[in-house]
């Protein structure tokens, strides 16, 4: 399975360094956002699992707050992020996800979480936003 189809995108795409970009840090957003439910990415098959598995635990009043936020607005996002596969200018695409996984890198020790979830909103919200503003393929 891919990462795409862990949240639910269902279609093909090429293997270009733009898509193998754009994977890389899907992966460590699928790992970040159960690190910071309490659960293991490896051990649920898609996304819906991990927020379902989330809900039966105990959680504090953020993460409450993100699942609900993910649920309404959050997926919807991820989905049409997971369906950009071809941009117009590659290399500044490729250049923006670096930038964005060197941000969420700099979070995965998780000794503040509440920034590990602005970093999960703000790539959600942010990079397709910028995808549809300047980079994707018409």
């Amino acid at each position: 399975m891919s990462i795409r189809e862990w949240f639910n995108f269902k279609g093909t795409y090429n293997d270009t360094a733009f898509n193998n970009s754009l994977d890389v840090l899907l992966r460590m957003y699928a790992t970040s956002l159960s690190k910071y439910l309490g659960l293991e990415f490896e051990n649920h098959p898609n996304v819906e699992s991990v927020l379902t598995k989330a809900m039966e635990q105990e959680l504090n009043t953020g993460q409450e707050l993100f699942i609900h936020w993910y649920l309404q607005k959050g997926q919807e996002k991820m989905l049409e992020l997971c369906h950009v596969t071809q941009v117009q200018n590659e290399d500044d695409a490729i250049a923006e996800i670096a930038y964005e996984q060197f941000i969420l890198e700099s979070e995965l020790d998780f000794e503040y979480p509440e920034d590990v979830r602005s970093c999960l909103i703000g790539i959600t919200l942010q990079l397709i936003s910028t995808f549809k503003k300047t980079h994707l393929a018409v």
